[in-house]
């Protein structure tokens, strides 16, 4: 069975931009075809509503 995986906003951020910051084993993960890939987008709305 594939792993699910939930990524934080840095997690997506670095993997869709600088991959190199993530571990072999977190990229491997990630990149697995049949993981299911969840975001976390929580964090982000908080960094935007805090900039008031």
């Amino acid at each position: 069975m594939a792993p699910s995986l939930l990524l934080d906003t840095h997690a997506l951020l670095w993997w869709l931009v600088e991959p190199e910051k993530l571990t072999s084993l977190a990229l491997a993960a990630i990149n697995d075809p049949g993981a299911r890939i969840f975001v976390s987008l929580d964090p982000a709305l908080a960094t935007g509503a805090s900039g008031r």
